[in-house]
């Protein structure tokens, strides 16, 4: 499975919500994995705070880390949609952190 592309705030947004449900998933089946209710929190916080076509302030931007707890708690990958779920994490991160706001499509 390859990494999608993020060319707009759809894309971004269909990114977000497809890995938010993967989270979600691993922490029902892992609850007492405290990496798994990190991720959730911030990943649900981040659909909060676009929710409604908002974009998030700077302070929201700086609170998003999932990218650097997936290179500290997931690295290296054990399998290839692992692979994949932390590419999606570090995508969301980047474009939340450096590249926001996204052109709309």
């Amino acid at each position: 499975m390859s990494t999608p592309e993020v060319r707009s705030r759809s894309d971004y947004m269909a990114m977000l919500d497809a890995t938010a449900a993967e989270i979600d998933g691993f922490a029902a089946r892992e609850p007492a994995y405290p990496v798994w209710g990190r991720l959730q929190r911030q990943l649900h916080a981040m659909q909060q705070w676009l929710a409604n076509g908002a974009d998030p302030t700077p302070e929201q931007r700086q609170k998003v880390s999932i990218g650097l707890i997936s290179a500290r708690e997931l690295e290296p990958p054990q399998d290839e949609a692992m692979e994949n779920l932390c590419a999606r994490l570090s995508l969301l991160n980047y474009y939340w952190r450096d590249k926001w706001p996204l052109p709309e499509g």
